[in-house]
């Protein structure tokens, strides 16, 4: 559209000349040439506004990504204390094991504990390892 308002006072301007009618012509060259400033103004401030919203848009994903890793390095280090916790309970466990007389058959119950600390202790490591992987894949 611009360049054809632009297109149309062209032949004017070559057929213009003085007086009355050559200060029409004037007249309409301006009024074209003030409109395709405020086209071109219009288009500059649309052009701004979807450039603020693309950057704030960024941003607000860039704080969700940012909040979703801190969340998981949260729950990373709690799965690492537990794991850390069921190993010290292990170690102590087997400590109070070496200190009493073994008898000839040890009892299930011992047995079952014992393998159920090192079969959690396991899948807290698993999740911890998981949960590592997940962060960095972020």
């Amino acid at each position: 559209q611009l360049v054809s308002l632009l297109e149309a006072a062209r032949p004017a301007d070559a057929a213009g000349g003085a007086g009355a009618h050559g200060e029409e012509h004037a007249a309409a060259l301006a009024a074209v040439r003030e409109k395709a400033r405020a086209k071109m103004t219009a288009m500059a401030e649309q052009h701004a506004a979807l450039q603020q919203a693309t950057k704030q848009k960024a941003v607000l994903k860039m704080r969700e990504q940012k909040e979703a890793l801190g969340a998981r390095d949260a729950e990373i280090a709690q799965l690492r204390e537990a794991q850390q916790g069921l190993r010290q309970e292990l170690r102590q466990q087997q400590a109070q094991r070496q200190a009493e007389p073994e008898p000839e058959t040890e009892t299930s119950a011992g047995a079952s504990s014992e393998a159920e600390v090192v079969a959690a202790a396991a899948e807290v490591a698993a999740l911890a390892a998981a949960g590592g992987a997940a962060a960095a894949g972020l």
